[in-house]
């Protein structure tokens, strides 16, 4: 007897499926904050979208996927990219002004990608817990 799992989201999949591992995302965070040095795919276009998006010449709260953030006090941009699937999660925070980013994966659907991801961005970034 084969047991297969019914979703009705099965048949929408990216390009490859949603398979990704920490080595890729590693590989686009990278390229996303300085594409030069990690010779990359990136070209200056493409970064300035995934990090200076405008409508309306005011920054996005959405940009190409990500949602963005005014760190207060600081006055600068943080990214949030959240994605997964039926078992799996991941999420990436990115401050591309302090060339920092935290990707966390789980093996669940849960928010623990996010609170794991946030839970190192405040410590690391910001000294609080």
């Amino acid at each position: 007897m084969k047991i297969q799992e019914e979703n009705y989201l099965n048949s929408v999949i990216g390009d490859g499926g949603v398979y990704s591992n920490l080595d890729d995302l590693f590989l686009w965070c990278r390229a996303v904050l300085d594409p030069v040095k990690s010779g990359l795919f990136f070209n200056h276009e493409t970064v300035e979208l995934l990090t200076d998006y405008k409508v309306n010449d005011e920054p996005s709260a959405f940009v190409l996927g990500q949602n963005r953030e005014i760190i207060e006090g600081l006055e600068i941009s943080a990214f949030e990219l959240e994605g997964g699937w039926v078992g799996y999660s991941s999420f990436i925070n990115r401050i591309p002004e302090l060339d920092f980013f935290v990707i966390a994966l789980a093996n669940s659907d849960s928010n623990a990608a996010p609170e794991i991801a946030d839970t190192l961005t405040n410590l690391l970034v910001f000294n609080q817990e």
